[in-house]
């Protein structure tokens, strides 16, 4: 869309928010995890902002995990009111699954700040079982919504595709598939893909 401001909303549509998620999923003290696989082909034009990888909306604020486009394509947290703006060591890498989970434990009560939240994510041959942010003494409130991938701020003509697999919604940490290696998912037929025996 480029500079044609009045279509800039048109990223909106991106939003794949999961049906059926309500705040009984999430009450006091619970876990709630969410997992995927990311891929991006080395000819997909990334919006030059972010690529927004979900929402996890809660009473106090949002969290949403995202590529940055504008850092090197550095994986970093937008978490608002509850986590801050955390960055993480890894950079996004084109043709590589990346594997992405997010554990929230909410607050024991009402007025507790003692809500957890864990970030795992990685490639194939890092190690997967510590994660690479993790945060305490956090206050989420009740859960609103939740998605896969979110909308794509940009400033430029942005085309191509980003996969997405594997996808998983648990009350406990779910970990990789198989657990063992990052690139089990099938990568889609039209593009190249690490190969990982």
């Amino acid at each position: 869309i480029g500079s044609n401001i009045s279509r800039r909303s048109d990223c909106d549509l991106a939003i794949n928010y999961l049906e059926g998620i309500s705040p009984a999923d999430f009450e006091f003290g619970e876990t709630l995890s969410r997992r995927m696989y990311v891929y991006i082909p080395s000819e997909t034009i990334l919006p030059s902002v972010t690529v927004k990888l979900g929402y996890a909306k809660f009473e106090a604020s949002n969290i949403v995990p995202f590529v940055s486009s504008s850092r090197d394509a550095r994986f970093e947290v937008d978490g608002n009111a509850i986590l801050g703006f955390l960055q993480t060591d890894l950079f996004f890498e084109r043709n590589r699954w990346m594997y992405i989970e997010e554990v929230y434990t909410r607050e024991t009560s009402p007025n507790a700040d003692d809500g957890r939240f864990l970030l795992y994510a990685g490639f194939a041959g890092d190690d997967l079982t510590v994660p690479v942010l993790s945060a305490s003494g956090l206050r989420f409130g009740e859960l609103k919504s939740l998605s896969i991938i979110g909308n794509w701020p940009h400033r430029n003509e942005a085309s191509g595709y980003i996969y997405v697999d594997d996808v998983a919604v648990g009350d406990e940490y779910i970990g990789p598939v198989d657990g063992r290696v990052v690139s089990r998912p099938n990568p889609p037929a039209n593009v190249a893909a690490e190969v990982v025996n």
